[in-house]
């Protein structure tokens, strides 16, 4: 069961074939417990201001609004990543977060934050925990195949 707490942020994304039923599903789920839905934030965004939109977001979280976000975007997904890791207890965190200029108001506690994987109408849920982050197979999968792909083409097999 989809679960929306308050002052969380619940992720769907999947491989790019959303229907508009599973709009409809997170629609009604949202529109029933009064969350604010983002519907698709990467549209017509450089990748450089979907991270930016990932911020925002996150920090909306930290201030207790509960939202939900519909997306196909590795940017974002990475993102919210990061500030899910940077939270938690990796020796290089807080050398990273400032190296990279990260707020503190941006962190992500790893239980704020629900996500699942939307594959042929059904919701999956992901593991996410402040070492990894979220765990999404869907993209590293087909970002991997693209590496593989590039590497053979520079580098041969």
């Amino acid at each position: 069961m989809i679960e929306l707490k308050k002052g969380s942020l619940t992720l769907f994304f999947g491989t790019g074939d959303f229907k508009q039923k599973d709009f409809n599903v997170i629609e009604t789920l949202c529109k029933e417990s009064k969350v604010d839905l983002f519907k698709l934030p990467e549209t017509n965004r450089h990748p450089k201001n979907q991270r930016k939109y990932a911020l925002l977001i996150a920090r909306l979280i930290n201030q207790e609004i509960t939202c939900a976000v519909i997306t196909h975007s590795d940017y974002f997904v990475k993102e919210i990543n990061i500030l899910i890791m940077l939270n938690g207890s990796s020796k290089h965190a807080e050398k990273v977060r400032k190296q990279y200029n990260y707020d503190l108001e941006v962190l992500l506690p790893a239980d704020k934050v629900k996500a699942y994987v939307i594959c042929n109408g059904k919701f999956f849920p992901c593991e996410v925990n402040s070492e990894l982050g979220i765990e999404a197979v869907s993209f590293d999968d087909v970002i991997n195949e693209m590496n593989r792909i590039q590497e053979a083409i520079l580098f041969g097999d």
